[in-house]
């Protein structure tokens, strides 16, 4: 049975204070994922994998169930610029897409179209951008329950090219006999709305983690990959 759980600081302490206890932990080789809730009031939750880790000089609060089925994690920065661009300030939680979203999907909400798929090996995804041509795929991330990389598409003529039985979402007016888990004749027009319903219709079990500000992408079969720099 797993041990983790969600924890929150935010009705005792500052955003100051909250940012503080995230580089303590890092540096204390402390792992943990954040989430923020998507409903008011936009708290922070910190998800530590086990509960032998839980800080023991300072209050929190555990996530309620309603809190749990909200949550959504924050987006991993990859460059310092970006480090400093995600960095929670005061009062800006209300602006939760600013977190959430990669880069990429910032205006998915504008889109007349979406697509979320599977693939299970890099010879998968070579394959599916080599006959897509100049269409662009970017990847979501990854499924550490099911196994899977996890990548999105604007372009409806992504359906010739990827196999039905990988489908996991498709959105807007070209899904109406979509062989998706998810389907709907509209990109939901809430920020964070398709990571929610990814996380509750496919995942089930777990939550997408691990998702990056920047995306790796894919075109012509060939990769523009992440190019991480280090920092805390």
């Amino acid at each position: 049975m797993s041990k983790e759980v969600y924890i929150c600081f935010d009705a005792y302490y500052g955003v100051q204070e909250y940012n503080s206890f995230k580089v303590a932990a890092k540096n204390n080789g402390i792992e943990f994922e954040e989430y923020l809730r998507i409903k008011p009031p936009y708290n922070r939750f910190l998800k530590i994998s086990d509960k032998s880790d839980l800080p023991s000089f300072v209050n929190y609060d555990f996530a309620t169930v309603s809190d749990i089925k909200w949550l959504v994690s924050t987006v991993k920065p990859v460059r310092n610029n970006e480090a400093y661009l995600l960095l929670r300030r005061e009062g800006e939680d209300i602006s939760y897409w600013k977190y959430i979203l990669p880069r990429h999907m910032a205006n998915a909400h504008h889109k007349d179209y979406m697509m979320i798929f599977r693939t299970r090996s890099l010879t998968e995804i070579r394959e599916i951008s080599r006959k897509a041509g100049e269409i662009k795929i970017y990847k979501l991330g990854h499924s550490k329950t099911k196994g899977y990389d996890m990548w999105y598409c604007y372009n409806p003529y992504i359906k010739g090219v990827v196999p039905g039985r990988d489908v996991l979402m498709e959105m807007g007016k070209e899904a109406k006999d979509s062989p998706a888990i998810f389907r709907s004749l509209n990109v939901p027009n809430q920020p964070g709305e398709i990571e929610y319903n990814l996380n509750k219709f496919v995942l089930v079990k777990e939550k997408l983690e691990n998702k990056h500000y920047e995306s790796e992408i894919w075109r012509n079969g060939k990769v523009e990959p992440l190019k991480k720099e280090s920092f805390i």
